[in-house]
């Protein structure tokens, strides 16, 4: 591991970290005769993810509507919380501890694979140094609108809006937006492997197709930009 790389992963580590410590600080601090949940953000959907890994850790393969008065028969969706369910039941431990370890290690990979991307983009090592911290921390404005205007700025409460809270909101958006990276830089750096290229293409792909089937829309747009970019390149150079 290169001396950068090694960089990037303790900044990684210490991004992570910080999204433990309020868990473990309303964990220390509930009241007693109560029990933190496991969730400071977007509790409801929270729970609709324990109770998709009940199901896998009952022994289910197949997702039925728990809070329904009538289920109806199961079907093989939310493949990834059957599994993680299964993880727990497996191992033996509580589903909300394999939800967070899920987390973190998807939240490392996703980060890990954006530095990988700035080295494929970025020169020099500053500029690669400063993009992951942006990556890392940063955010928009909300911060400072929020408390003037009484407003909930999307940068503070949707998951999906910065990269840090896709690491602290749930365990797959971290994994969706890993494999989402993975499918670019599949395409970006094994141009001369076309074996491999397609291998890990269709791994990446299934990964997003299991994990959060939408996101599938925007590796298939880089991916065809991309291709028709190169096309154009091409013919450039070597004419009709």
């Amino acid at each position: 591991m290169s001396n950068s790389l090694k960089s990037a992963a303790g900044w990684v580590i210490a991004a992570l970290t910080l999204s433990l410590i309020p868990m473990f600080i309303a964990n220390s601090t509930a009241p007693s005769g109560t029990v933190f949940t496991g969730f400071l953000l977007n509790p409801l959907d929270g729970f609709s993810y324990l109770a998709k890994m009940k199901q896998g850790a009952d022994g289910s393969w197949l997702f039925s509507l728990p809070y329904a008065a009538e289920p109806g028969p199961g079907t093989f969706l939310f493949v990834y919380h059957l599994f993680l369910g299964h993880l727990s039941r497996w191992i033996g431990i509580p589903t909300i501890v394999v939800f967070h370890v899920a987390r973190i290690i998807a939240a490392a990979l996703m980060f890990l694979l954006v530095y990988v991307l700035f080295q494929a983009v970025l020169p020099e090592r500053s500029a690669r140094r400063t993009a992951l911290l942006l990556t890392l921390f940063g955010s928009g404005l909300g911060w400072v609108t929020a408390p003037l205007f009484n407003l909930q700025p999307s940068d503070l409460m949707i998951p999906e809006s910065i990269p840090f809270l896709i690491a602290y909101g749930n365990a797959h958006f971290p994994l969706a937006a890993a494999a989402l990276l993975g499918g670019i830089l599949v395409i970006l750096l094994l141009q001369d492997r076309p074996g491999l290229r397609l291998a890990l293409a269709l791994l990446c792909g299934t990964i997003i197709g299991a994990v959060l089937p939408f996101s599938a829309l925007s590796l298939f747009a880089a991916g065809f930009t991309w291709y028709i970019w190169e096309a154009t390149l091409h013919f450039r150079k070597n004419g009709a």
